[in-house]
């Protein structure tokens, strides 16, 4: 199982990096966070998006649920 802070170091941050390796392993509620973030910073919007509805969808209670919520209801 891969961290996203393990990936984010073993990447030095570059965020086409951390796509790269975290697109290849099963994501996790621990590890989609990164993920996510790394897609906005490279500016890639809906695959963020599309994201963000699958943590919501597999992870309604999770810690960045509620914040995934907002930005989803901003976009509307």
């Amino acid at each position: 199982r891969l961290s996203g802070r393990e990936v984010m170091r073993e990447c030095n941050f570059n965020n086409r990096c951390v796509i790269q390796r975290l697109n290849r392993a099963p994501t996790t509620r621990e590890s989609l966070p990164f993920l996510i973030e790394a897609y906005k910073a490279v500016g890639n919007t809906a695959a963020a998006q599309r994201l963000i509805q699958d943590y919501l969808r597999r992870y309604p209670t999770g810690p960045h649920a509620s914040g995934y919520r907002r930005q989803v209801s901003a976009q509307s």
